[in-house]
């Protein structure tokens, strides 16, 4: 049972890590309107540090023998340069002989230029050697973005097969090659971004305190729990920021009892008809954590956001074997901080 479940952590583990900065302008309403618009719109040639690290623990007491924690950190830092798009005609195609067809999307509106400078991973502190992250170091990507925000296609993963033929052997090269799956890479990419930035892409986010609701969360091995949310959005006028905060617990009287004056009644009506589907191998799971994101709204990006989230479950167990815990501790952090703002131009004096 142990090696089933340990097999499937590594099949299902929580959403893909690989991100860039979403960047955008936030037009703040009057102080009377309760709603904050969000216009994406950077400033073309506006340059980023982007970091974007995980932090992994996983472990497991009970089995035999015992297994000791094992801790993976994993870290991308990239550079952004925002570049307004001279979209070609309609389904314009360009091709690289021989290799992944790209076609880029005539409602794109930015071609951000990504720049990979560095991916690493370390397991309990000793580094972890990978073909595929030394080919990913120095890689040029290109983020299509509409004039909404939203990610539209990701060209640029072709030279990694040039990347890996400088530095690898030629037969391993080729046989590395064969293995790594562009659309796999941009699909990791792609759910990356929309996590981070999904919710501050268009429209408009409206400030609220403590607002509670409720989600089918997938766990780390299998099965998935109902997790209940305490999330405050607001306003940080005076710093041209939005902030949001958000704690969330499967177990919706621990997470009641973090907040005055909130009642495990009324996190409870947010379940509706919202279910957990353990398997039956499994004798309980909960699932806990935070989240903090800080949004510039005349810098145009996420400055900031970290993800906590611990799981843990237990196995069923026979009369008089010890029960197998499991626990999955996971923590995300992503930075982004301006390198480089053209300069604005002024409106001439009028004589």
């Amino acid at each position: 049972m142990r090696d089933k479940v340990n097999r499937l952590m590594n099949r299902r583990s929580f959403k893909q890590w690989l991100s860039i900065p979403c960047l955008w302008t936030v037009a703040l309403l009057t102080a009377q309107a309760q709603s904050v618009e969000l216009q994406y719109a950077p400033q073309d040639g506006a340059v980023f540090d982007v970091v974007e690290t995980v932090t992994r623990v996983t472990s497991a007491t009970g089995t035999d023998p015992a297994t000791d924690p094992v801790t993976d950190v994993r870290t991308r830092e990239s550079v952004v340069t925002v570049a307004a798009a001279t979209v070609p005609d309609p389904d314009t195609v360009i091709t690289t002989p021989g290799l992944t067809v790209d076609v880029i999307p005539d409602s794109t509106a930015f071609s951000n230029k990504v720049v990979i400078q560095s991916q690493s991973l370390t397991r309990n502190d000793n580094a972890v050697a990978s073909p595929l992250h030394a080919a990913l170091s120095g890689l040029e990507l290109t983020y299509h973005v509409d004039s909404q925000g939203n990610l539209l296609e990701i060209a640029g993963y072709e030279g990694l097969g040039d990347a890996m033929a400088a530095s690898l052997p030629d037969k391993l090269a080729a046989t590395l090659v064969k293995l790594v799956n562009h659309d796999t890479l941009r699909q990791q990419d792609r759910a990356s971004y929309e996590e981070v930035h999904g919710p501050f892409t268009g429209g408009s986010v409206t400030p609220v305190v403590n607002e509670v609701s409720a989600a089918v969360h997938a766990l780390p091995s299998e099965g998935s729990v109902v997790l209940y949310s305490v999330s405050t959005i607001e306003s940080l006028a005076d710093d041209g920021k939005i902030r949001l905060t958000r704690t969330f617990n499967s177990d919706a009287a621990a997470l009641a009892m973090q907040f005055d004056g909130l009642e495990e009644a009324t996190i409870l009506e947010a379940q509706g008809t919202l279910a957990s589907t353990l398997p039956e191998t499994y004798a309980s799971a909960t699932v806990s954590g935070s989240e903090q994101v800080l949004v510039q709204t005349g810098g145009a990006l996420v400055e900031s956001r970290t993800l906590e989230v611990v799981a843990e479950w237990t196995l069923q167990a026979a009369e008089g074997e010890t029960a197998e815990m499991h626990k999955v501790e996971e923590t995300r952090e992503f930075t982004a901080s301006a390198v480089e703002m053209p300069a604005v131009e002024m409106p001439a004096a009028q004589p």
